[in-house]
């Protein structure tokens, strides 16, 4: 990476897409950073509005510090498009940041980020930090992300925690190399529900988490992305109970592709959740609801772990 004394190199994967409305405060948020050695990717799926015109503009007023990859021919959506960086973005760098385009970073959250990784770089690590929840116009609806979600502590999450539920946002992760290189081992974004669900795996079957228990950035609330923060009210169950049930396909289609890719790098127990998870809608009710009980596959909360259950105990297809 060049002399041991310059300042360690880190590479920003941004995925956009009709981002006109929030995008300039994040891009500027990412030029305010403390720590100046990044270099940022950007990589548009198509948008209709002016949200190439304004990463193009903050190009100009960042020379040699922007790389845009080439348009997209067809529509991917979120996950495609964040794998679309994966495969792209070279492996020469340090560490890997990913970015929304609708968030605002704190200054320090690329300095303070990296501060938690060991000077041991052998081993895959993924940094995680804490973010406020805002609304629209950056006002404070919750001041912690994590600590609403009961239950969850990145650094000690085993892998049965996490494949069954996508809880680690990928605008607060920073890889370092190793990890970033077994993550984009993958090739088949199609059977990954989302890149930072899958990075999640990775890391926390194979790697290490660190947890950097502050907020560093806002995770701003706008239109179908007020999912992602929903605490447990009454009001919420048919939503979380109808969001379990339409997701957990695609989980079983992500955990047997997760399985096939790194398989051999896994223990044996790990080897067999995967399996039991993977092919779950293959047994009969009473093994589904075994699978899920002796694996202690966790959703966290309990309304959506009653669901998954519930579900899993009915006749598919």
């Amino acid at each position: 990476m060049g002399d041991q004394n310059e300042e360690p190199t880190v590479a920003i994967l941004m995925a956009t897409y009709n981002g006109e409305n929030y995008i300039a405060d994040q891009l500027l948020s990412i030029g305010w950073q403390t720590y100046k050695n990044w270099h940022l990717y950007v990589s548009d799926d198509g948008s209709k509005d002016s949200t190439l015109a304004i990463v193009q503009a903050f190009s100009k007023l960042n020379p040699g510090k922007v790389t845009i990859l080439s348009a997209r021919e067809q529509h991917s959506g979120a996950c495609g498009n964040f794998f679309r960086l994966i495969r792209s973005v070279p492996h020469s760098y340090n560490f890997y940041a990913f970015a929304d385009q609708d968030d605002v970073w704190f200054d320090d959250k690329l300095e303070t980020s990296i501060k938690f990784f060991l000077d041991d770089q052998e081993k895959e690590c993924l940094v995680v930090c804490d973010c406020c929840v805002v609304d629209e116009s950056l006002n404070i609806i919750k001041k912690s992300f994590i600590h609403n979600i009961k239950g969850l502590d990145p650094e000690s999450a085993k892998l049965s925690d996490v494949i069954a539920r996508n809880w680690l946002l990928g605008a607060s992760m920073v890889l370092n190399k190793k990890l970033f290189e077994l993550v984009s081992l993958a090739n088949n974004s199609n059977k990954i529900v989302m890149h930072d669900f899958w990075i999640t795996l990775v890391a926390t079957a194979l790697g290490t988490v660190h947890f950097v228990d502050e907020p560093l950035y806002c995770y701003r609330q706008h239109g179908e992305n007020y999912v992602g923060s929903m605490s447990i009210r009454i009001t919420t169950i048919p939503k979380k109970a109808y969001l379990a049930k339409k997701a957990l396909n695609k989980k079983e289609v992500q955990a047997k592709y997760f399985l096939e890719i790194y398989g051999e790098y896994l223990t044996t127990d790990q080897q067999d959740l995967c399996s039991d998870f993977a092919f779950i809608c293959q047994k009969n009710k009473v093994e589904r609801v075994y699978s899920i009980l002796h694996q202690k596959i966790s959703m966290g909360d309990v309304l959506s772990q009653g669901g998954l259950i519930i579900y899993v105990g009915r006749r598919f297809y």
